[in-house]
């Protein structure tokens, strides 16, 4: 269902509420904090709305303005690339309400609303109710017996087969009144929750450049969003910055900017394809993980931290996270010594390769495409291509579209460093055996290697400055050519010392 809706995975909420909603039962869920309340009214409404009805046919409340702007936000993205032509309101928010009885006599498809600016307009004659037949009620957290009240007055004024859709907290006193009205509803408590609070997969990636390894990680990642954490705001303005030269969108949550403006961080990543937020590990604790497909942590102490306990935190739904960790070889030795300690074993992952990052990248931009809003001028290039590309080529053309895109991202920042290798030619090796030897040992794409210079006795090897110590490791005394390999870094020639004074001949 969720996939229907252009959405990849569903949150544990949404696994629980939405089944019973589209075979239209009452449900009361005590939602809570759990992620993907305002997306599964979005795809209720987008699933079962009636477009052969005029008028409004479903009405949201809520007293909270931000929550009538994600479930608005969440509306018009899903009813403007499934359902066109169907038209969201917000009403309550302000002191326009003149305004917004025009906004009314248009008779949207759906209201969202205050219970209090609905029963105003209700009284002034100026909405109709006839259509409803679907109610969603989003009650935030403290107890108010006029909140019950209002909701009361407004189920009367329905017909009695509208279903009802209700969200709700934990609390210890009840709305005996509103909930009599529920017919035989399908009741969510905290219970249903608690079978699965999603799963953490735990790997980390090692390298001396920290930055082109995130590059690199990002690129070749099928992700919906992702979070980068950093072990403080130190930084993340400069990591956001270069990403976005990447054409990645992304965002950098401030610690300043209060709870709301973060939650609205979080909101956007699954709503309007943000594909990256920068934040401190000390601002975690703050954040649901909804639409979170994978964190990046970039420093070592977040296994030493409380940062890592909350991870696990009960909003992230049903969902799997992947946490991927960025080392270098020093850390690497400390990541060693918290794996014996806490008895846990992280599995180290190779580095991407040109290959992975060209396959994470289509698919991104393949999944990107989907979720646009198909404009006349990619239909005019659509049939431009359809007509001078044959079909068996279309493959190839599009390859060498993105070519020029990708290969800079592929390839960008390589430094490369030098290795010498004692063999060469009098022992039949060339150029080409010398680079299959790295690239199949080391899983090496080609394009980390750069200049392969071989002389009768000896050779030297340019390669990606973070495969090198790797290649020493695992190439030394390996055989090639019936001779075992001897494999070093090469000294600059200002590095090269004498072995003494040179002696003069005699007289």
């Amino acid at each position: 269902m969720i996939s229907e809706a252009g959405y990849r995975k569903a949150t544990l909420l949404q696994q629980l509420v939405l089944p019973p909603i589209l075979e239209g039962r009452d449900v009361d869920a005590i939602s809570g904090t759990h992620p993907g309340k305002t997306l599964a009214i979005a795809v209720a409404l987008l699933l079962k709305l009636n477009r052969n009805k005029t008028g409004i046919k479903a009405i949201v409340i809520t007293r909270d303005r931000d929550q009538a702007q994600k479930v608005y936000r969440a509306l018009t993205h899903s009813l403007q690339a499934f359902a066109q032509g169907a038209v969201t309101a917000v009403i309550g928010f302000s002191d326009l309400i003149k305004k917004e009885a025009r906004q009314l006599e248009s008779a949207p498809d759906i209201l969202v609303s205050t219970p209090s600016r609905l029963i105003d307009h209700i009284r002034r004659a100026n909405i109709d109710l006839d259509a409803v037949d679907r109610i969603f009620i989003d009650e935030e957290e403290p107890y108010e017996s006029e909140f019950e009240s209002d909701v009361c007055y407004i189920l009367s004024k329905l017909k009695s087969s509208i279903q009802i859709v209700r969200f709700t907290w934990p609390r210890d006193a009840a709305y005996a009144n509103f909930e009599q009205l529920l017919k035989r509803p399908v009741v969510i408590r905290e219970k249903d929750f608690s079978r699965d609070h999603g799963k953490i997969e735990y790997s980390y990636l090692c390298g001396e450049n920290k930055e082109a390894l995130l590059t690199r990680a990002l690129l070749s990642l099928d992700f919906e969003c992702v979070l980068i954490l950093l072990d403080s705001s130190t930084g993340a303005r400069k990591i956001a910055a270069e990403l976005k030269s990447l054409r990645l969108s992304g965002l950098v949550a401030h610690r300043e900017g209060g709870r709301g403006r973060q939650e609205k961080s979080v909101d956007l990543s699954s709503r309007e394809g943000v594909d990256f937020i920068v934040l401190s590990q000390d601002m975690l604790p703050q954040f649901s993980l909804e639409g979170i497909s994978h964190i990046i942590n970039c420093e070592i102490a977040f296994w030493e931290s409380d940062a890592r306990k909350h991870v696990n935190l009960s909003n992230m739904g049903g969902t799997v996270i992947h946490c991927l960790t960025l080392l270098t070889p020093q850390e690497e030795k400390q990541l060693e010594a918290i794996e014996e300690r806490d008895k846990v074993k992280i599995q180290k992952k190779s580095p991407p390769t040109d290959p992975d990052i060209v396959t994470g990248t289509v698919k991104r931009l393949f999944a990107s495409a989907l979720q646009e809003q198909v404009s006349d001028e990619i239909k005019a290039y659509a049939a431009a291509v359809r007509r001078e590309v044959p079909i068996g080529k279309r493959s190839l053309f599009i390859a060498a579209l993105v070519k020029d895109t990708l290969r800079p991202l592929v390839t960008r920042k390589i430094e490369f460093v030098t290795l010498f290798l004692g063999i060469g030619r009098l022992r039949d090796v060339g150029a080409r055996e010398i680079a299959s030897l790295f690239s199949q040992t080391l899983r090496l794409d080609k394009s980390r290697l750069g200049d392969i210079r071989v002389f009768d006795n000896y050779s030297f090897v340019e390669i990606d400055k973070e495969y090198a110590d790797k290649a020493i490791a695992e190439l030394s005394q390996k055989e090639l050519k019936g001779r075992k390999l001897v494999i070093n870094y090469s000294r600059k020639k200002e590095e090269k010392r004498g072995f003494g004074p040179r002696r003069h001949k005699r007289d």
